[in-house]
């Protein structure tokens, strides 16, 4: 019989109270006019299990801007309760964040690369290299500095073309053919539109107003009803080509009685 212990839930103690410990695992703030809600490492208590206090005197994590431009939590100790972020653990995550060219959003890369911290290379933004270093005071993590938002939408556009790649790389013949097909039609659509809306130029041009021809009320209200069908074809078909819903067809004027 398989051994399933490996594949069982760890028991974590916790406690039953509503919203318990929320406030240390999330936190919340406004962009865009959204609330982003986003989960963050876990912040240790120090005394007993009723009176306990939370550790403000270590930092546990760092928010740090990965290669793909996103902001990612890093820890340095290895349990929330830990007091040591500079020990074997935390080395040895400093050492991952500057091997992969991430840094802490607080600082500035610019300063970083001319310390060495930021390997120039890992730089997807190069031109901000040929700027000074942010001064000190002037930026910090809540406030981060004009060059970690240049880096930040650097690496954001980069990852999307490496997506858009990698996305396309594993299409199908069958998902490129369709494609092609789809654009293809796009276009013939778009070709069909013009030619329509051409020949209905050239009707309305030529057609003379109702007022002009003495043919009689029944021909001449047959006649602006022709006029009025043209003028909607052509809003409905402008309407098609811009995206928007087709414009309201102009009130046909009264025919005039045919002189006798």
């Amino acid at each position: 019989m398989t051994d399933r212990a490996f594949e069982r839930e760890p028991v974590m103690w916790t406690s039953t109270r509503p919203e318990y410990n929320k406030a240390d695992r999330e936190r919340s703030h406004v962009k865009n006019g959204r609330l982003v809600i986003e989960r963050i490492p876990q912040t240790g208590s120090q005394g007993e299990y009723d009176n306990r206090q939370p550790i403000t005197s270590v930092r546990r994590w760092l928010p740090m801007l990965n290669h793909g431009g996103h902001e990612v939590p890093v820890v340095f100790t290895n349990a929330a309760a830990d007091l040591n972020n500079t020990g074997p653990f935390a080395q040895y995550q400093w050492a991952m964040t500057r091997a992969m060219g991430w840094f802490w959003i607080g600082a500035c890369p610019v300063a970083l690369a001319s310390s060495g911290e930021l390997r120039t290379h890992m730089v997807v933004d190069q031109a901000i290299l040929d700027d000074q270093p942010c001064a000190l005071g002037t930026y910090g993590e809540t406030n981060p500095c004009k060059h970690v938002a240049s880096e930040r939408a650097a690496r954001a556009r980069q990852n999307a073309e490496n997506e858009a790649a990698r996305e396309q790389a594993y299409k199908t013949d069958t998902d490129r053919q369709i494609a092609a097909q789809r654009d293809m039609n796009a276009q013939l659509i778009a070709a069909q539109g013009t030619q329509q809306r051409e020949l209905i130029e050239v009707l309305l041009s030529r057609m003379p107003a109702p007022a002009q021809v003495g043919l009689g009320a029944d021909v001449e209200r047959q006649l602006q009803a022709l006029r009025d069908e043209n003028q909607r074809l052509l809003a409905a078909i402008e309407a098609t080509q811009t995206g928007g819903p087709p414009a309201p067809p102009t009130p046909a004027a009264e025919p005039k009685a045919a002189k006798k």
